[in-house]
């Protein structure tokens, strides 16, 4: 189920320290769009950064949940 993915994915990124963030944000976006959450799959979208393959495969995504 996507939503309890999307929720569990949360879980973890507030947790903190994670060794790959921007990873972590695409997860969460995509487990976002599935469940039919599009603003928040965007705002996930939006919190990657730092990397340009992930800037780009986000803002692809992001385009796409819209």
């Amino acid at each position: 189920d996507a939503a309890k993915a999307a929720s569990l994915i949360s879980q973890g990124i507030a947790k903190g320290s994670l060794k790959a963030p921007n990873d972590a944000y695409v997860m969460l976006g995509l487990a976002q769009t599935r469940a039919k959450n599009s603003a928040d799959a965007v705002k996930a979208f939006g919190k990657v950064d730092g990397d340009g393959g992930y800037e780009r495969l986000a803002k692809l995504w992001s385009l796409r949940a819209r």
